[in-house]
């Protein structure tokens, strides 16, 4: 009876995992770890708009999370916490939060077991969504030592982070660029 299951439960991880990647009459196969143009970039940031400078990309990476990294990099799989950004607000009660407080602290405590500092908290005031919070903290990624900054908004009580990974070696050269995109956050209204 178990090896039924197991491999009924095998059939359906493969035909999922399978799916993602099936073309459809009506859309087109997602490419992934390839910078796109500009149109199909918008068109991939559904909830959001950031302005990308021409010096970084705008790709499709791990999980289907659309990702936005420098052009100088080699290569993008490797890409994943090295250097880059995206922002992650999905339809669910753990990013439901009644003001950017409670948000702030629902989000802390998750960095702060994750980090080996205890993460530096401030606050800025966008001229949209009000105050927002960046939270810097250290990690160490195989191997290598990794600085993050996650912005966190509240906006009609949902919660959105911008996350940005770099190498703590590459910090200086990129963290100007990563947060001028950062300060360009919109949130486009559904």
């Amino acid at each position: 009876m178990k090896i039924k299951y197991l491999l009924y439960f095998g059939i359906l991880v493969l035909l999922g995992c399978g799916s993602s990647d099936t073309v459809t009459k009506t859309s087109k196969r997602i490419t992934y770890y390839k910078c796109l143009d500009t149109i199909e970039a918008k068109a991939k940031m559904k909830f959001y708009s950031m302005t990308i400078p021409d010096s970084w990309c705008t790709y499709v990476g791990f999980h289907n999370v659309v990702s936005h990294a420098p052009n100088n990099l080699k290569d993008l799989r490797e890409n994943e916490f090295k250097n880059g950004i995206y922002v992650m607000s999905p339809n669910s009660e753990s990013f439901k939060s009644k003001n950017i407080e409670e948000a702030l602290e629902r989000h802390f405590l998750s960095v702060k077991n994750a980090s080996f500092l205890t993460p530096k908290v401030r606050s800025q005031v966008h001229p949209i969504y009000g105050k927002y919070y960046i939270v810097t903290s250290k990690s160490i990624t195989d191997g290598f030592k990794v600085i993050r900054l996650s912005t966190l908004f509240n906006h009609n009580n949902k919660d959105y982070l911008i996350y940005y990974s770099v190498l703590e070696k590459d910090v200086d050269s990129y963290i100007e660029d990563a947060m001028s995109i950062i300060e360009t956050f919109k949130i486009i209204e559904q």
